[in-house]
């Protein structure tokens, strides 16, 4: 998760602050947020019924899960 982070952190999408000896973590543009989330709704509308019905990426495909 670090790794990740680290990331977004270098490409400016997220900044950090140190908090005891954690950090966290937040949007260098959170008004950007609530277009992010209607386009994930939007690609959600248009294709979530393809993604859970999915046979490479379904819930069936997860290890531990019967299928």
């Amino acid at each position: 998760m670090s790794k990740h982070l680290f990331c977004l952190r270098d490409c400016g999408l997220v900044e950090s602050r140190p908090r005891g000896r954690a950090s966290v973590y937040s949007l260098t543009h959170p008004e950007t947020l609530d277009e992010l989330f209607a386009a994930a709704e939007k690609l959600l509308d248009l294709t979530g019924e393809a993604v859970s019905l999915c046979v490479n990426y379904g819930a069936a495909t997860l290890p531990g899960r019967p299928g």
